[in-house]
């Protein structure tokens, strides 16, 4: 009895597809011979490859993306957070190396703190998340700021931006220095 199509791809499909993960240097040309024509559609295993590969390459391509931009995030020289809306809460889910260094690493303990928990005592932090979440717009504000984490007191300026298609990443300069000088003029 003849194999039909189906058996003849799950067949030789995996044990290609393993070969090709094997190999330490891919090519830049793979030649496959087969015969598509046997297939209802014409794709055999040449087509079934070429589609796999083209996903691998653009999986690869995702990741370094992706890898590229998670740098960028943790090199901003300004802390910043990431919150995140989950159904009705605002919730901090991440952090850049500046805000780790800005809060003596203690930032860490915070990740997965609420915004009403966190601001319980500064409800316009609370209604500035919450307007850029509802608008998916920017926000600029400056104030004078008892750090929560460290209970040093600074002026900031906050910048909040929207990042779709569920979180504000907030930017907080240390301006405390500057208004310092302002007030000697």
């Amino acid at each position: 009895a003849s194999l039909d199509h189906r058996e003849l791809l799950s067949a030789e499909a995996p044990a290609v597809i393993d070969a090709f993960e094997r190999l330490r240097q891919k090519p830049d040309l793979l030649l496959c011979d087969g015969q598509g024509i046997a297939h209802p559609r014409g794709m055999g295993l040449a087509a079934h490859l070429g589609l796999w590969l083209e996903r691998k390459q653009a999986e690869d391509a995702l990741r370094k993306s992706e890898a590229k931009l998670r740098a960028q995030y943790q090199s901003i020289p300004i802390p910043t957070y990431a919150w995140q809306r989950i159904w009705d809460d605002i919730v901090l889910i991440g952090y850049n190396d500046a805000a780790m260094v800005a809060t003596q690493g203690k930032v860490t303990d915070f990740v997965g703190i609420k915004a009403r928990e966190m601001y319980h005592d500064m409800p316009e932090i609370l209604e500035e998340l919450s307007w850029c979440f509802a608008e998916r717009s920017t926000l600029e504000r400056e104030r004078f700021y008892r750090l929560k984490i460290t209970g040093e007191k600074k002026h900031l300026a906050m910048k909040y931006a929207f990042v779709p298609p569920d979180q504000v990443s907030v930017y907080t300069e240390d301006i405390t220095e500057r208004k310092r000088m302002e007030q000697c003029l």
